[in-house]
């Protein structure tokens, strides 16, 4: 398997190599291979679970019982490592140029605003040449250029003595005359009351700070970047970033390049007497993001570390804990489940505590098997005693099951429109309502065999009908008490005013119609449906509410169906305890033995019903009336001894104290509990071991908890191993720059001596940027014993270095800002370091620098070379930076206007020198 290069890699290929068992070759050509699976396992979990992944982007924090559980069940799982791929970066990164920069509204370049409230018109600078020098006298606004151009490429503002900050950080409070506040960040220029009275009038922006930036690569693309100034939202500032007049995030994305070239491109030379080498800062980040390991230096150096020492430490003891808790739980549940049978001639096997190994496990089977031995000695003298097979005795909940049971046949009733209900309902007819309807029943017979007998007589029907009518007029016209007299003529009538067809006077039949009124007025069809429909309104409500019951009172086999019946209701109730079912049947059977005994209903005698009554309503309602009239004074004579028959049967129904009868269903069941009583330490038993063996079950699980953990402790301390690999790309890396920092500082320094301590490296420790000083044979740190300016010089190459390296890996920003570059160095190292600036451009870095020394420009322009004659350098573009005069007037970029041969002042004369200075 060829080894892969760690260079070519990024962080997340890195590890997915490492963790499929790829060799990966490191800068200092050893080869760094994972062996362990379970340590490869591990490192996937950072790389695939969610988890894993937040403790990779941010270090590892305070351990937590879900982290625990996720990475445990991730090493549960089979390990299945990534496929790994030959890719490899392709193609040139971009470089870019800067061509145009253009500032408006800034503090130290700008006013405010105008006299009108207008904005100041914006500083442009135009970059035409490879070197940019601009000099100007203390004051006139170069080091807010400087501030302008990283404001526009990183959203910070350099500060001379610390690390750039964020601009919306650096925000001042100004007070007004009146004493109204304003709050503005220091990028803004500084409002007079009047700059801010004209702005406030004018009605325009608050705020037009802005800086454009064009940049151009060999591609001959263009880009304007813009930054400016967003308006106090929620009482905070911010910047909005436009790459050609789209809203960017993150401009190194639209760039294509990394956010360490931009920042590169902006650190001030102001800044380098401040950085401490030994300590975090941008210079010695930027070393370990250049090997794209820095997060796995802090996975292998702070995460893994703190989470196997949680994993090894707080995890397990509290994982002890718990076991020592749930050992208490269980010695007191063991004790529980002996005195269970405390007064039990023998007793269960004793549980052991819960240890390693099986002497627990081993214990519980044991009592489990001693309580199966007692159930199935009760199961069998239960199944003996009810008459079933030992596989239809359940045992557990039956004792509750018998006391409802129980409970069910005492006070429970038969369901409304059962047989043995309409019976118990019946009984409870007195004799005097019986005999009541009877003469009901009679009555009815009687009126229908009147109506009946004289609608057979045609003709007399017919006049009885004429005398209804008359009747019925004579009560209309209110003489319904006039019967002596015609209703014709109103003559009176005599008894020899007779109708021979009825066979009596006229009167006495108009006196007789008036009774007969509402029976002659209807046909026999209709009488009969009046008649039954009077009858059944008329009768007791005890009566009338039972007839709809009348076709299960069949007279021949009430005693037989009212036995049926009761066992049938008292079997549906008994449903739900099968082991009863042969006790039930037993009592049925002794109940349809009792009711044998019980006498037949009576049959009374039905009235005589005239023949054209055959069949109507009227027969039937005196047929079913009967009949059920004879059913209830059977129910009422039979009640005492159907008692007697039930309670023999079933036990039920008999007086407070009075003994319960051999055989019967309720001595059975009290049989069965006196039984079960045996049981009742067996089931609460039961239930104790029960949790006796999830509290096993939990320390177990502890115990597995723990083992777990422990592996996967081991498998992430093995990967602490992973810092060797980033020590070795950072230390192959700086051998890089060293080199390359050797080289650039030949540009630009000469040492006065080469006696003493010799700076000769820069290191990186993992964090921080740490110096190398050799004399003869020893070596030591360099920070504190060689010369000041070697040290800046030193970083200065190594930051020249580290630009090119970045360029050459990443892309980036062939623009270098150099503020006040001379301040660091001698008189002679600044002639070395003005040549050098020039000589830089071979290695196409752009200089931008910005002086106040008008000697130091002047080398910079000639390339180093201040000899009479010299000629200024065709790469270096050369201005003069004019302070604002007043208040409402923007600082002024003037080109200077250097002395040529030919010119107004020969080279060499002491006009000359004086032009030049």
């Amino acid at each position: 398997m060829r080894p892969k290069e760690a260079a070519t890699l990024t962080a997340r290929e890195f590890l997915e190599a490492v963790v499929a068992g790829w060799p990966v070759q490191l800068a200092n050509g050893d080869t760094f291979h994972l062996e362990d699976s379970q340590q490869r396992h591990a490192l996937q979990f950072f790389l695939d679970h969610r988890v894993g992944q937040d403790i990779f982007a941010k270090p590892f924090g305070r351990g937590t019982e879900d982290l625990a559980k996720a990475i445990m069940d991730w090493l549960d799982q089979p390990f299945q490592p990534p496929a790994v791929t030959d890719r490899v970066r392709f193609g040139a990164k971009p470089r870019w140029t800067v061509i145009k920069i253009e500032i408006t509204q800034f503090g130290g370049l700008h006013p405010y605003c105008l006299a009108d409230g207008c904005t100041p018109p914006p500083l442009v600078i135009e970059v035409e040449r490879d070197v940019v020098l601009i000099r100007g006298q203390n004051g006139a606004g170069k080091s807010s250029i400087a501030k302008a151009l990283t404001f526009a490429l990183t959203g910070h503002i350099p500060c001379a003595s610390s690390e750039p900050q964020p601009f919306e950080t650096l925000v001042n409070t100004y007070a007004l005359p009146n004493g109204d506040e304003i709050l503005l960040p220091t990028v803004v220029p500084m409002p007079t009351a009047e700059q801010w009275r004209a702005r406030s009038q004018a009605g325009g922006a608050i705020i037009e700070t802005r800086v454009e930036v064009t940049l151009t690569n060999a591609m001959g693309q263009v880009v304007v970047v813009r930054r400016e100034v967003a308006p106090l939202v929620k009482g905070r500032f911010t910047s909005r970033l436009l790459v050609n007049g789209k809203l960017t995030q993150a401009l190194e994305d639209a760039l294509e390049v990394s956010r360490l070239g931009l920042e590169l491109s902006v650190l001030h030379m102001a800044r380098l007497p401040y950085i401490v080498l030994g300590r975090p800062e941008s210079l010695g980040k930027g070393v370990q993001e250049l090997t794209e390991f820095r997060p796995i230096n802090d996975l292998a150096e702070v995460s893994v570390a703190k989470f196997a020492s949680f994993l090894k430490g707080t995890f397990t003891t509290n994982r002890r804990n718990d076991q020592k808790v749930t050992v208490s739980d269980f010695a007191d549940k063991a004790g529980a489940l002996t005195m269970l049978f405390e007064k039990s001639p023998s007793k269960p096997p004793a549980a052991a505590s819960p240890t390693s190994g099986d002497k627990c496990k081993v214990s519980l089977d044991a009592i489990d098997n001693d309580l199966r031995r007692r159930t199935a000695s009760v199961v069998a003298e239960v199944a003996k005693a009810a008459g079933v097979p030992e596989t239809g005795v359940a045992l557990d909940g039956l004792d509750e099951k018998l006391v409802r049971t129980r409970t069910t046949l005492t006070g429970g009733t038969p369901p409304r429109d059962s047989l043995a209900a309409v019976v118990g309902r019946l009984a409870t007819i007195d004799a005097a309502t019986v005999e009541e309807v009877r003469k009901q029943v009679q009555a009815l017979a009687d009126r229908a065999n009147e109506f009946a007998r004289q609608h057979a007589e045609k003709t007399a029907f017919v006049r009885r009908r004429l005398y209804a009518r008359v009747a019925a007029w004579l009560k209309e016209q209110g003489r319904e008490g006039e019967p002596d007299a015609c209703p014709v003529c109103l003559r009176s009538l005599t008894e020899a005013d007779h109708d021979h067809d009825l066979g009596m006077p006229i009167a006495t039949a108009l006196a007789q119609a008036q009774e007969d009124l509402a029976d002659l007025q209807f046909t026999l069809d209709q009488f009969i449906e009046q008649a039954a429909n009077d009858f059944k309104k008329d009768l007791p409500e005890a009566v009338a509410s039972e007839l709809k019951h009348i076709r299960m009172l069949g007279p021949t086999s009430l005693r037989a169906d009212w036995a049926k019946s009761t066992a049938g209701d008292i079997a549906a109730r008994l449903k739900d305890v099968p082991t009863l079912a042969a006790l039930v049947g037993r009592a049925e059977e002794a109940l349809a033995a009792g009711a044998v005994g019980l006498p037949d209903p009576t049959l009374s005698v039905l009235p005589s019903l005239h023949p054209d009554l055959a069949g109507s309503r009227v027969e039937k309602a005196v047929q079913v009336t009967t009949t059920l009239l004879d059913a209830a004074t059977w129910a009422a004579d039979t009640a005492e001894r159907r008692s007697t028959v039930v309670s023999a049967a079933y036990g039920v129904g008999l007086a407070e104290g009075e003994d319960l009868p051999g055989g019967c269903l309720l001595a059975a069941i009290d049989g069965l509990r006196t039984l079960l009583h045996d049981h009742v330490p067996v089931a609460a038993a039961q239930v104790h071991l029960r949790e006796l063996r999830m509290l096993l079950t939990r320390w177990v699980d502890e115990e597995t908890r723990i083992a777990k953990a422990t592996r996967a402790a081991d498998a992430l301390e093995g990967l602490k191993v992973l810092k060797q690999a980033v020590d070795v790309q950072v230390g192959g890396l700086l051998a890089t720059l060293n080199k390359e920092t050797s080289t650039f500082l030949n540009l630009v320094y000469r040492a006065s001596s080469n006696v003493g301590p010799t700076l000769v490296a820069l290191g990186h420790d993992g964090s921080a940027l740490v110096s190398r000083a050799e004399q003869g044979d020893v070596v030591g740190d360099a920070a504190q014993i060689t010369n000041s300016s070697r040290q800046r010089a030193q970083l200065f190459s190594f930051v020249l270095a580290l630009t090119q390296y970045v360029w050459e890996r990443d892309g980036g920003l062939q623009f270098v800002l150099l503020d006040d570059p001379q301040s660091l160095f001698d008189e002679d190292n600044q002639r070395t370091l003005a040549k050098g600036l020039v000589a830089c451009t071979r290695q196409e870095f752009k200089p931008f620098v910005l002086t106040f020394d008008r000697v130091f420009s002047a080398r910079v322009a000639r390339a180093g070379d201040l000899r009479i004659g010299a000629a200024v350098s065709e790469k270096v573009s050369r201005w003069d930076l004019v302070a604002r005069p007043d208040e409402y007037d923007i600082v002024r970029l003037d080109p200077h206007q250097d002395a040529y041969f030919g010119g107004k002042h020969p080279a060499g004369t002491a006009e000359s020198a004086r032009a030049e200075r």
